[in-house]
């Protein structure tokens, strides 16, 4: 249980970390396209930011959190990691070799700046992304994926707050790991049935002898007479 709130805590920062690097990129690029108007590709830069807050602010909302299946968190993870990757790919051909106290308007070097800025957080993003990609597939798509339980990738209500640790009782990778032996059979025994413990043919051969021995009559000797 402990550990189950531990995980879930971090999966809020987790979350709360990557809203705060969309909204940080969203406005950095607004900015940028307002400051270098002959430049309109860091527009990408605030698209990534627009999805970024749509996808990741309902994770944290105990209203929304319910809506999302293993196969629409997946889904939306590899999206965003997507938008992440153009995001610095852009900003990185534009603004990733230039000096902005080369420039000579003063709106250009500012542009250069925040578009620099844009840079260096959509590659953050893109790692944290990364990283929430694979906790998704490790803790929800994994255990589905290896249980052949495909049909469950559509259910939701399954994630706790962050929708990356799912709810109690929802396997985990680390359970299918610890439950990979065999499963162990259990007998069933009729009413009134007695369990013995195995007994070696050998011994119980023996004992039935000794059993017989002692059990027969003895014999009295022939011509012997009875005390009056």
């Amino acid at each position: 249980m402990q550990y189950q709130l531990n995980a879930v805590n971090y999966s809020v920062y987790i979350r709360g970390f990557q809203i705060l690097l969309s909204f940080l990129v969203f406005i950095l690029g607004i900015v940028t396209v307002a400051k270098v108007s002959i430049l309109q590709d860091a527009a990408v830069a605030i698209v990534a930011g627009i999805f970024g807050l749509a996808y990741y602010i309902p994770l944290v909302v105990p209203g929304t959190i319910k809506y999302f299946s293993p196969a629409i968190s997946l889904g939306l993870e590899i999206w965003l990691t997507i938008w992440w990757i153009v995001s610095l790919g852009v900003t990185a051909q534009d603004y990733g070799g230039v000096t902005c106290s080369d420039l000579y308007f003063s709106d250009f070097q500012t542009g250069c700046q925040t578009g620099q800025a844009t840079l260096a957080f959509s590659v953050i993003g893109f790692v944290v992304s990364l990283v929430t990609l694979g906790l998704v597939s490790f803790y929800s798509v994994h255990p589905l994926v290896s249980q052949n339980l495909g049909s469950q990738m559509t259910k939701n209500n399954v994630y706790s707050l962050g929708g990356i640790v799912p709810v109690a009782g929802f396997a985990t990778a680390a359970d299918l790991e610890k439950g990979a032996a065999a499963p162990v059979e259990v007998p069933v025994v009729d009413d009134g049935a007695v369990l013995s413990a195995p007994v070696d043919n050998a011994t119980a051969r023996t004992q039935s002898t000794e059993v017989l021995k002692e059990t027969e009559p003895h014999a009295e000797p022939i011509g012997a007479t009875k005390a009056v």
